[in-house]
């Protein structure tokens, strides 16, 4: 079985997320059969191991080519499908972006800024929000 390159270059990022997540101690659960836009659901576990039913969908992307800089924050432009099925999930879907040129991966919340009034037309990732110990905990504050 032949694979094409971007194959390759997205499970780097789902790895990559499911490596940072674990490290932060909490659950991914990767969707295991093909996806629709939906490549997880991310689970809080406290430090004492209790797990209080915060659970995020966690939709990743990876590569150069998903990032448009705009100064202080990046742009992500999403296909009109995704834009639906994000905006009406059950659960707040977390964009993750993971950009190789500086090894970071970007994050927001998705449906929210979709159903938000000030709609802009692609979804907006802070430059300063990217996963790391001190910013872990914010994808559950949703």
């Amino acid at each position: 079985m032949v694979f094409a390159g971007n194959y390759y270059k997205e499970r780097e990022g789902v790895l990559k997320l499911a490596l940072e997540l674990n490290k932060y101690g909490y659950v991914f659960r990767e969707t295991s059969n093909g996806d629709i836009g939906i490549d997880g659901q991310i689970e809080y576990i406290s430090e004492n191991g209790k797990s209080f039913g915060k659970i995020v969908a966690a939709q990743v992307k990876s590569g150069n080519t998903y990032l448009h800089d705009k100064g202080d924050h990046y742009a992500f432009y999403p296909h009109e499908k995704h834009k639906n099925y994000w905006a009406v999930f059950p659960l707040p879907v977390i964009l993750f972006v993971y950009y190789p040129p500086d090894d970071k991966i970007y994050f927001a919340d998705a449906r929210y800024q979709l159903n938000c009034p000030e709609k802009l037309p692609y979804i907006k990732l802070n430059k300063n929000n990217y996963l790391n110990e001190k910013t872990a905990f914010t994808i559950f504050e949703t």
